[in-house]
C-alpha cells in the first residue's frame, strides 16, 4: 500500500507540475494577448488622430474652396456691373453723339440756306449798284 500511495503522490505532483505548466503557459498567452489589444487600442488611437486630422483638413480646404468661390462670385458680379455701366455709358454717348449729329446737320442746312440768302442778297444789291450807276 506504501507503493501505491507513493505512486498516488507522485502522480499528484505531476498532476500539480502540469497544471502549473498550463497555467504558466495561458498566463503567457494572455500576456500575449494583452499585448496584442493594447497595440491594437494604439493603432486604433493613431487611426482615430489621423481621421480626425484627414477630416479637419478636408473641413479647412472645404471653407477655404467656398470662401474663394464666393469671392470670385462677387468680383464676376462687380465686373458684370462695371461691364452694364460701361454699355449704359456707351449708349447714352452714342445718342449725345446723333443728337449732336443731327444738330450738326441741322446747323449745316442753316449755313447752306444762309449762304444762298447771301449769295441773292449780293446779286440784288450788285444788280441795284448796276441800275444806279446806269
Amino acid at each position: 500500500r506504501r507503493s501505491s500511495w507513493r505512486e498516488q503522490e507522485v502522480a499528484a505532483r505531476r498532476q500539480v507540475a502540469d497544471l502549473e505548466l498550463q497555467v504558466s503557459v495561458r498566463n503567457a498567452q494572455l500576456a500575449d494577448v494583452a499585448k496584442q489589444v493594447k497595440e491594437a487600442e494604439g493603432k486604433k488611437t493613431t487611426q482615430q488622430e489621423q481621421l480626425e486630422k484627414v477630416s479637419r483638413e478636408a473641413r479647412e480646404a472645404k471653407a477655404t474652396w467656398q470662401h474663394r468661390v464666393s469671392q470670385e462670385i462677387e468680383e464676376a458680379g462687380a465686373h458684370e456691373h462695371r461691364l452694364l455701366s460701361a454699355e449704359s455709358e456707351e449708349t447714352t454717348l452714342l445718342e449725345r453723339r446723333s443728337t449732336l449729329e443731327e444738330r450738326l446737320a441741322g446747323f449745316r442746312g442753316d449755313a447752306a440756306f444762309l449762304e444762298r440768302e447771301v449769295a441773292d442778297l449780293t446779286r440784288l444789291l450788285q444788280a441795284r449798284e448796276a441800275d444806279s450807276a446806269a
